[in-house]
């Protein structure tokens, strides 16, 4: 007997006389590897395989397997008879089978030495016996959706896909047939495209076995299409595949003519990247910069649907604080634009009258008016800042995924504040089904990324979500705008406040220690919310945290530095917004103000006139503008203002982000600067750490929020309970 016949041995001898359950659970024994075994050559010229399994509340019994080339005999002393093979005798079949192979590799660089199918562990030769498994697709159009189906074959057999892909899953590249065969799957097909088949099939089932796929898929289909020899398309399918193709490099289109504005060069690209979008029936973010016009890219697009017949009543969402600035951006730029704000007790009245082809609305109506915009039946529905859906369970979000509308559009310079989850539900809200499922998209980007910083996954996901996301940065797109100075300010506190600070953390850290180490931080949640929240407020001003009752301690440092720096701002005949969190603060900084006899104006969440008070202050020369972060941080246009003052720095870095770009962008004309105040050593500094993560999270991906930091651990809880540095 010949040493190259004993190592032909097939697995497929061992398929037939097992049931493929068994087979499979035999592969999976093997893997385990939770049993003894040897294999040796007898001098007969045979290979015999022995192995000890181990048994529940019986002796351990024996597998014996003796391979001589042509057949294959077997003994087992397990006392439980069974007229076919149990998975015992598959799994030392797999062994037997993994090391005959090992032996016949050839050394490396010679003929034939390159290794072909891949069982768990092991490599094969490319002369592996069973069908190469073969994938037919086929794809038609529909209005917003295809049908897609996936049929796999293995000789005249067919193999549901599924269990093709579980089989991928657990890194098994050769299965059992319906019929009993082997059949043999490309590992590097399936690593390559397999996540796209996956995402696919997680669509809606149709009667007939297909897919409902949306239109937005459309990348994902063509990916895996192109790598399909067998494949069945049809004319629609190709017409928007052409399509999504622009997206990466839109044609120009021509503005339409009543537009009453000069677009910049990127701002007519944004708006050819719109149109774009329109044609192959997808959502998109536009997500440029702050201060960079995507509300003038936005009206640009609405006129040019009103012009060319296609309008019908087109609805924006916004914050309460810009509902005004669409209306004002719309009489200045287009005016041929009927733009009406949904408001007021009487709107659904309103509406009805004006024959509007804009609404403009806030979130917090939208959830009270939800009826009636449900059955409005809108040609475009834009969110405005539209981080607002970032939750998806929350009420803003669900109402509007209840609205229906022929074209959607997000607007926001920040689609990542603090997770990739948020991402997910703007998609979700655009394009559903583009990232899969939330369980499935944590599995496979959000979890890999965030906490293993998994490049691979990282770049998968930019690659998903690119033809889909326009967004540019100033420094790229207009290099006129004026330097943005940011700097920060780091402020000694007082020897009273340090003391209060000091007493606080102890007392805090005390508290909390022991529950986070018995229960982990979701034990502590909300007393290291409680504990954070009061630790940021002794740096602001001791008096907000309700823990000096005695009015004892007076001192600020960062209030004292504040006077000094708005005093020498004002002197210098420079204007400044003043940004603050806590509306109580923004009380002490009014009285701080007034008191060194200043004029200044005011906003946070309570104020009415909103839009009065930003038109003052652009009108006049008021020194000081005294703002909410709330209230303010977004879609108000201060560009009269040169200087921003952070009092107090915010969780997300994005928030602080917006809140500058008040004064910093298109139409100012000097150079910006921006005062971030810390106070050393205190929970204020560590944070900068945590704005760093978030910062490096947005930029890899892309091309408002007091709740939980996202990413704090337990590490990072300590780190921040820790006592103030000794001088």
């Amino acid at each position: 007997m010949s040493r190259h016949t004993l190592l032909r041995f097939d697995l497929a001898l061992v398929a037939r006389r097992a049931t493929p359950a068994t087979f499979q659970r035999g592969c999976a024994l093997a893997d385990r590897g939770e049993f003894s075994w040897t294999v040796r050559h007898t001098a007969s010229g045979a290979v015999r395989a022995d192995a000890t399994f181990p048994a529940n509340r019986r002796a351990p019994f024996q597998v014996r397997l003796v391979w001589d080339g042509r057949s294959l005999r077997s003994r087992c002393t397990c006392p439980v008879r069974r007229p076919r093979y149990c998975s015992h005798k598959v799994a030392l079949a797999v062994v037997l089978q993994r090391r005959l192979a090992l032996e016949g590799r050839e050394p490396e660089g010679r003929a034939g030495a390159e290794p072909g199918v891949a069982l768990p562990g092991m490599l094969v030769r490319d002369g592996f016996p069973g069908d190469a498994l073969r994938l037919r697709l086929c794809v038609r159009g529909g209005m917003d959706w295809f049908t897609f189906s996936l049929a796999a074959r293995a000789g005249d057999v067919e193999i549901p896909v599924e269990s093709v892909l579980e089989a991928w899953r657990k890194g098994r590249m050769v299965l059992v047939s319906p019929k009993g065969g082997l059949v043999r799957v490309s590992p590097q097909w399936f690593d390559a495209h397999g996540e796209a088949l996956e995402t696919l099939l997680d669509q809606p089932l149709l009667a007939g076995g297909a897919r409902k796929v949306p239109v937005g898929l459309t990348p994902l289909l063509t990916e895996v299409m192109e790598q399909v020899a067998e494949r069945e398309v049809d004319a629609a399918f190709s017409t928007v595949a052409e399509r999504f193709q622009a997206l990466g490099h839109p044609p120009p289109v021509p503005l339409p003519t009543g537009l009453r504005a000069r677009l910049r060069p990127y701002q007519q690209e944004g708006y050819a990247w719109l149109q774009a979008l329109r044609q192959a029936g997808v959502g998109g973010i536009l997500a440029d910069d702050m201060g960079l016009g995507k509300t003038l890219q936005v009206l640009a697009l609405l006129l040019a649907e009103k012009e060319a017949g296609r309008s019908g009543p087109s609805l924006v969402v916004a914050p309460t604080s810009v509902m005004t600035n669409w209306q004002r951006e719309a009489a200045r730029f287009t005016p041929d634009l009927v733009v009406t704000l949904f408001h007021g007790p009487n709107r659904t009245n309103l509406v009805c009258a004006s024959r509007a082809d804009l609404l403009v609305t806030s979130y917090a109506l939208l959830r009270k008016d939800l009826e009636y915009h449900r059955t409005a039946g809108y040609h475009y529905l834009v969110l405005d800042e539209a981080q607002a859906v970032k939750n998806p369970r929350s009420a803003t979000a669900r109402a509007c995924f209840q609205i229906p509308a022929k074209h959607k559009l997000a607007v926001t310079g920040t689609p990542i504040e603090n997770r990739l989850m948020e991402l997910w539900a703007q998609f979700a809200w655009l394009n559903p089904g583009l990232l899969g499922s939330a369980t499935r998209f944590q599995k496979l980007f959000v979890h890999p990324i965030e906490r293993e910083g998994d490049g691979h996954r990282r770049a998968t996901l930019r690659q998903r979500v690119e033809p889909f996301i326009l967004r540019r940065v100033k420094e790229a797109v207009a290099p006129d705008l004026p330097p943005l100075t940011e700097t920060t300010v780091v402020c000694e506190l007082a020897p009273d406040q340090a003391a209060l600070y000091a007493a606080t953390v102890r007392a805090f850290r005390e508290r909390i220690a022991p529950r986070l180490a018995r229960g982990g931080l979701h034990a502590v949640r909300f007393a290291v919310l409680d504990a954070l929240l009061k630790l940021r407020l002794i740096c602001c001003h001791p008096a907000l945290s309700g823990l000096d009752p005695s009015g004892t301690v007076q001192g600020s440092g960062k209030l004292t530095r504040f006077r000094e720096m708005v005093s020498a701002i004002v002197q210098g005949g420079h204007r400044v917004l003043v940004f603050s969190q806590f509306v109580k603060m923004l009380q002490v900084l009014k009285n701080e103000v007034e008191h060194l006899g200043l004029p200044y104006a005011y906003l946070d969440g309570n104020t009415r006139n909103r839009q009065q008070v930003v038109d003052a202050f652009n009108a006049t020369d008021t020194p000081v503008f005294l703002i909410s972060l709330k209230a303010g941080g977004t879609g108000l246009n201060l560009t009269g203002a040169d200087y921003v003052i952070l009092y107090d720095p915010w969780w997300n870095p994005a928030v602080e982000i917006q809140a500058t770009d008040r004064a910093h962008r298109i139409g100012q004309k000097r150079p910006v600067l921006a005062y971030r105040l810390i106070a050393r050593g205190t929970v204020e500094e560590k944070m900068l750490h945590l704005h760093a993560r978030k910062r490096a999270l947005a930029r890899e991906i892309l091309p408002e929020s007091n709740a939980f930091p996202a990413g704090l651990d337990a590490q990072d809880v300590a780190h921040l309970l820790e006592d103030l540095p000794e001088d």
